[in-house]
Order: structure tokens, then C-alpha cells, then sequence
């Protein structure tokens, strides 16, 4: 399953060995040449899906690698400077039911969803004739041609394990390939000889696996549970195909891809083994081919899996499930493109170049796919005839894609990082479990937090404290994707009901997360009194010292802090202050008066934390009213409007130092900043904990004796040494008048 209309796909030629990826080596070693049979030539087809005029009707013979027939070379691709530029040949030898549903609808049974039951339920003799009319007149020499003419210097050609005429000498397991028709082998060769005609290099990649490696229809076997992985028969098989087909076309394949999307979102085991396989495949197509064909890899969804959760429904609301939800309608957005509209054509190449650009960035892109009959927004072929994509991959017509007008740019510039941050935005999550009361709670905190706040109304199996990486995939995903960086999911199990994680991001990675229990809670709608205007900023108030003193306090502070701040003011209206949050604690117990976190003797460091003597935290919502008091400064009142938490402290993550490092670096000073007095010269001052700027002045020791309180003139010695020369006159003369007699 794809999510986008156009797929990409970036190639990483590195494999993981030891804990680290190293490339693979960037040489071709001259090999000798294998040989192999090459088809006879066919019929025509005039159908517009598949461009058969070289087409041949005689399906090949032989299904052995046993002709001496021999393939030149191709020249070796300079891998370390080049940019790949490709294309896919989906949907020819490993069937597709989206890329060619004529296939399937030809065949009158609903049940035929891909190969594996069109060979279960037609039989071989009948699939392998549908079989090889469409690799007859699917993919041809004309097709390559094309390809050629367009620019590209790859082709990746999906094959099945089944197509892969595996001998006993070849593997030690079992060669069955039933309940799958097999013959595409000859056909590979074919597309192998007419790529080396051509100059094109070929990547080759194991489409599907024994026992299918994803449960997708394109592994070949669509199934809710896939077993590759845990049975070791299958992967042994898989290594062994891989190595069969650089023994014998090393010298025609240029790139080789282990395997296509092996889904290791479907548990610890599958990862592990994907990782395992990473290696072994690795390993075994080194000692088959030496150093002379590349290896490609791709990362298991591992990263990515979320594809298939929220965002993965359909936008018109006809994904199978019950959560599903109508977005809009896909018509004059997918089909014929005769229907695209002329904004729809450009936004189409406006997507075609910015990944075009992103895959270039590193070793090149190959687009997904070339051809297919109703969906050419996906159709490489038609991109070309429908001219959003250009003749020449280099060319652009949106060099930088550089934003059109304001709202563009300001859009862009709002993801850019700020000096002041702005409102978090934060994603309600829901679990697989959750009940009426987390519902209930989730939706007023929602309140709270518009019109900074997204919520999914889809479940979701997100276990953020679990084991499985999988959870904290999917959050970063989806905080890349909304530009979010807080979460609330909302989770009721047996073991921990009712309950809250709160996880705050940092650049799209998890930092912290902190989870609680709703104890007691009373909504809006059990307050029948005025509500305050959503988005307005609240006055927080804490009332306990242990949100001071106590880690555990100190990180639910900040926490409920990020959650509820929002805009950043300068200063304060107070008529526009609507509402206030009151966060107290219960009665500190005295074992948690010395601030400490106190521990359990010999408790081992990864046990679970005893959180049973932490005081709950009560949370209480109020509005204001601003009444007169017969002075400058208001009487203020605060009326109850809901809601009310009381929550008790569970589990916790605090954050990583370094990454908490990076999260709490401030941005150097401009240059008229400093000289105001801010940054390293603003000595002797700061801001306290209600954010009053607060200075210390240093004087010197005061001599009270030199210290002159008045300016008086009778207290200057001047005039005191006067009056001790002219004691012996008449006290009744006035000084004025005894100066001027002097």
C-alpha cells in the first residue's frame, strides 16, 4: 500500500553490519558474463496499457538458466557521482491488482485478489495462460525505449521468490513453489537483454517472499498474518534465492534489494529477524558476487509503519473500517488524465520536483511506477503525456520552489524555528481502550487547548511506555507530519485505569512523557456557569511547594505549563483575562518534606517506581469577573466553570540530558540586544518565578562619620571656625551684620 499518488523511492546503498551501516563498496569487478536463454519474439498489442508494439506472442520454453546465449555488460554506473534516475516496472512480473485490475476482473471471480489465489483457485493451467498474455504485452522493448528517451538510467524490475527456478543443488529446503504459477523467469531475461541494449541499469529486488513478507497483495499472498518471519525455513529461502540470482546475473544487475518492505511493525521478532536478514542477505550476495553488484536495503517500516494507521484511510471514506471518515472525493484526482484539471497538473509537478529534489540530495530517486491502467496520476508513462512531468528530469519549472505569495511563505515560515515559541500544538490520541471517562476528559482538555489542539478519532495501539519501538515511531511521525510537539493519549486498561500520558516532543522526537491517573473528574457541562473564549491565555496558578522542591512535581508543572501557556504577551489586560487554573496538591506527607525522591531499599534502578505516597494533584478551572471595589484596582471573582481533575502520579520518562540540552539552548543575542543591557552584560540582574526583573546594587562600606545628610550651611567648617573667633562679641549682633563690621 502507498500513501502518496507519486511514490519515490530514495536508495540507500548501505547494509547493517555490527551495529553500523557501512556503504557497500563503490567498484565494479569484471565479472565473467553469465548466460541465460532469451525468449522468442510475439505479438502485438494495440491496448493503450501496455505499448506492445515489440511485444512477443510465443511465451518462452525454457525456465533454466541453460542457454549459451550470452548478454554483454552494461557500463558501470559511477555510483559515487551520478544520480540515479528511475523508474519501476510494477505490476509485470509480480502482479498488482491496483497497477492492472483487468487482470483480476478478467478472470469473474471476486475471490482472485493476487497470484497466490489466481494459481489456488484456476489452477496452473489456466493462471499460467493469463499469466504469460500479460507478460507478453505488459512490458516490452518499446517500454525501455521510452524510458531511455525520458532521460532515466535505471529500471527496478519487483520479482516474485516463485519466479526463481530454484534447483535441490540450489538450497537445502524445500524448491515448491505451489500454489504459484512460475515462468516470469524468462521474461526477467528478456527485460535484462533489452536494458543492456539500451544502457539502462537495473535494480532487482525480491517482491515477494515465502510465506509473504507484509501480508500486502504485492508480496504475492494478501493475508492478515503473514509468517515469513517466523518460520527460519522462509528466510533461509529467501537468502538462497538471492543467492542464486547473483551467481547467474551479476554480470546484468547492477543493484540487487534484498527484499521489499518486510513489515517489521508487526513485532520485536519481525524486526529482529528483518535486522538478522539485513546482514545474512548481505553476507550471502557479497560471497556470490563479489564486490561487483551493490546492495540496497530499505528500513522495514520500521519508521514509517504509521502509513497504515491514521493517515493511511482513504479520503473518501471507503477504507474498510468502521472509523472511516469522508474527506472528499478522489474523482478528477485519479484515473485518466484527461480529467486532471490544469491546477491539479501543476501540483502534480510541483510534487514531482520537490522529491525529485530531495532524492538528489542524496543517491538519486526511482519513481513508482511506470505504467498503470486506471490511476495514471502514478504512471510514469502518462506523467510524460501529460506534461507534468518533463522530458529531461533536470529540467524544473519551479527551480527552489520558492513560495508563490504571502500565505505560501507564511505557512513555510511558520515551521522554521523561532526565538520565542509558539503555542504548542498538541494531538489527542486515543488508545485501543479507553472508556467513557478518559473520552469525557480528553474532550474538555481539548476545550481548554483550542485552537491549538488536533484530535484523532481513530483508536490507535500506541503504548507509549511499551517495550516496542513502534509507539514512539508513530509519535514522531505524526509530530513531523502536524507540526505538533505535545501528545495526550488517553488509554483505561485493568492494570492502569483511566489513564493520561502527557508526551512532550523536542524536533520531532520524544523528550519526556509523564502519565496519570484521573481519579475524580467533573466536566463543563456539570458547571452551569459562563465559559471563558476558547484560545484566550490562562492564569496559572500553583499552590504547593512540591512543584518546587520534588522532581516528580517539578516535571508535572512544567508539563501542565507547556500544555496550557499560550501566546507569548508582553504584558497583561485584565479584562482579557478570562480564567484561571488553580493546580494544588494534597497534604505533603513528611517522608517528602526533604524534597527527594525517595526510593525503596534494595530496589533494583529498572523496577517499577512506588508512586503510592505521592500527593494527588487537584486541578480546578475557574472564570473571572472584575467587580468594583472604589479603587484603581478591581475586585476580583472567581466562579467555578469546570473541569475539575483530581490525577494521580504513575509512570514517568525523564528526558535525556543531552537532548534536554539541546531543547533548553537559547539563541545568541543580536548585537543591539546586548548593548540594551541583555545577555552577558546584563550583570546583577534577573527575572524571578513571576517574571519580575529583580537588580542587586553593590556600594562600598559607609563612613557615617563623612557621610553628609544635609546641606546646611552652618554645619560647613568654614563658618564653624567663625564662630569660634568671634565668641567674644555680643551675641544680639546678627552675623550678617558682624561679617560686614570684619
Amino acid at each position: 500500500m502507498y500513501l502518496f499518488p507519486l511514490g519515490l523511492v530514495l536508495l540507500f546503498l548501505a547494509i547493517h553490519r555490527g551495529g553500523i551501516f557501512v556503504s557497500a563498496q563503490q567498484c565494479h569487478l569484471k565479472l565473467p558474463p553469465k548466460s541465460f536463454d532469451s525468449p522468442s519474439n510475439g505479438p502485438d498489442s494495440s491496448a493503450r496499457s501496455t505499448s506492445s508494439s515489440s511485444a512477443d506472442s510465443s511465451p518462452p520454453e525454457s525456465k533454466t538458466v541453460t542457454s549459451s546465449a550470452v548478454v554483454p555488460s552494461i557500463p558501470a554506473f559511477d555510483y559515487n557521482n551520478d544520480k540515479i534516475r528511475g523508474v519501476n516496472l510494477g505490476g509485470w512480473l509480480v502482479l498488482e491488482p491496483w497497477i492492472t485490475p483487468s487482470v483480476f476482473e478478467n478472470t469473474g471471480n471476486d475471490a482472485i485478489v493476487d497470484e497466490y489465489t489466481m494459481g489456488q483457485l484456476l489452477g496452473s493451467e489456466t493462471a499460467s495462460k493469463i499469466l504469460q498474455q500479460h507478460w507478453n504485452t505488459w512490458i516490452t522493448e518499446d517500454d525501455f525505449v521510452a524510458i531511455k528517451t525520458a532521460g532515466l538510467n535505471h529500471v527496478r524490475i519487483p520479482l516474485g521468490y516463485w519466479s526463481v527456478p530454484l534447483t535441490s543443488s540450489d538450497t537445502s529446503g524445500s524448491t515448491s513453489v505451489a500454489p504459484y504459477t512460475p515462468g516470469a523467469w524468462p521474461y526477467l531475461l528478456k527485460g535484462l537483454t533489452w536494458a543492456k541494449k539500451h544502457s539502462i541499469n537495473v535494480i532487482l529486488d525480491i517482491h515477494g517472499a515465502p510465506g509473504s513478507q507484509n501480508g500486502y497483495d504485492n508480496s504475492g499472498q494478501r493475508i492478515p498474518d503473514p509468517v515469513w518471519a517466523l518460520n527460519s525455513a522462509n528466510v533461509s529461502r529467501t537468502i538462497d534465492t538471492l543467492r542464486f540470482i547473483v551467481k547467474n546475473l551479476a554480470g546484468s544487475v547492477s543493484v540487487i534489494e534484498l527484499l521489499n518492505e518486510p513489515a517489521g511493525f508487526r513485532g520485536d521478532n519481525w524486526a529482529q529477524t528483518i535486522r538478522q536478514f539485513w546482514s545474512d542477505g548481505y553476507d550471502a550476495v557479497r560471497q556470490a558476487g563479489g564486490a561487483g553488484i551493490k546492495v540496497m536495503i530499505g528500513d522495514g517500516f520500521l519508521g514509517v509503519q504509521t502509513y497504515t494507521e491514521e493517515v493511511g484511510a482513504r479520503w473518501d471514506g471507503t477504507w474498510s473500517s468502521t472509523n472511516s471518515q469522508y474527506h472528499g472525493s478522489c474523482t478528477n484526482y485519479t484515473g485518466n488524465y484527461q480529467d486532471f484539471s490544469g491546477s491539479y497538473k501543476s501540483f502534480l509537478r510541483k510534487y514531482w520536483e520537490v522529491q525529485v529534489e530531495i532524492g538528489e540530495d542524496i543517491s538519486g530517486w526511482v519513481y513508482w511506477t511506470w505504467k498503470a491502467e486506471n490511476a495514471d496520476e502514478w504512471s510514469y508513462q502518462m506523467g510524460l503525456e501529460g506534461g507534468w512531468i518533463p522530458k529531461d528530469p533536470r529540467d524544473r519549472q519551479y527551480p527552489g520552489l520558492k513560495p508563490k505569495n504571502a500565505r505560501s511563505k507564511r505557512a513555510m515560515d511558520a515551521r522554521l524555528p523561532k526565538e520565542v515559541e509558539d503555542p504548542r500544538t498538541t494531538i489527542f490520541v486515543k488508545g485501543t481502550h479507553t472508556g467513557e471517562r478518559i473520552k469525557a476528559v480528553m474532550k474538555d482538555l481539548m476545550a481548554l487547548k483550542r485552537p491549538h489542539a488536533i484530535s484523532f478519532s481513530k483508536k490507535n495501539p500506541i503504548y507509549p511506555f511499551g517495550s516496542n519501538e513502534t509507539s514512539i515511531s508513530s509519535l514522531e511521525f505524526w509530530a513531523a507530519k502536524n507540526d505538533a510537539s505535545l501528545f495526550v493519549v488517553g488509554q483505561s486498561t485493568k492494570k492502569r485505569p483511566n489513564g493520561l500520558t502527557f508526551v512532550r516532543m523536542f524536533n520531532n522526537q520524544v523528550l519526556d512523557m509523564l502519565e496519570v491517573g484521573v481519579d475524580s473528574w467533573a466536566g463543563m457541562d456539570d458547571f452551569k456557569t459562563p465559559k471563558s473564549t476558547p484560545g484566550h491565555k490562562p492564569l496559572m496558578h500553583f499552590a504547593s511547594e512540591l512543584f518546587d522542591t520534588h522532581p516528580r512535581y517539578i516535571q508535572a508543572k512544567s508539563m501542565l505549563m507547556d500544555f496550557f501557556n499560550g501566546e507569548a504577551v508582553d504584558s497583561i489586560c485584565l479584562t482579557g483575562l478570562e480564567h484561571v487554573i488553580s493546580i494544588s496538591c494534597a497534604p505533603t506527607p513528611a517522608s517528602l518534606n526533604n524534597a527527594t525522591v525517595v526510593t525503596q531499599p534494595n530496589q533494583h534502578p529498572s523496577a517499577p517506581e512506588d508512586t503510592s505516597s505521592l500527593p494527588k494533584i487537584h486541578i480546578r478551572t475557574y472564570t473571572t469577573r472584575l467587580l468594583s471595589s472604589g479603587t484603581r484596582i478591581p475586585r476580583v471573582e472567581l466562579t467555578p466553570m469546570g473541569p475539575n481533575f483530581d490525577l494521580s502520579l504513575r509512570r514517568h520518562k525523564a528526558a535525556d540530558p543531552d537532548l534536554l540540552k539541546q531543547a533548553m539552548k537559547r539563541p545568541k543575542l543580536k548585537k543591539a540586544d546586548i548593548e540594551s543591557g541583555l545577555g552577558k552584560k546584563r550583570k546583577n540582574m534577573e527575572v524571578d518565578e513571576m517574571g519580575d526583573l529583580r537588580g542587586r546594587v553593590h556600594i562600598a562600606k559607609q563612613d557615617l562619620n563623612k557621610l553628609q545628610t544635609r546641606k546646611m550651611k552652618g554645619l560647613k567648617a568654614g563658618y564653624l571656625e567663625e564662630d569660634k573667633d568671634g565668641e567674644d562679641q555680643s551675641d544680639d549682633v546678627p552675623r550678617k551684620k558682624r561679617r560686614k563690621e570684619e
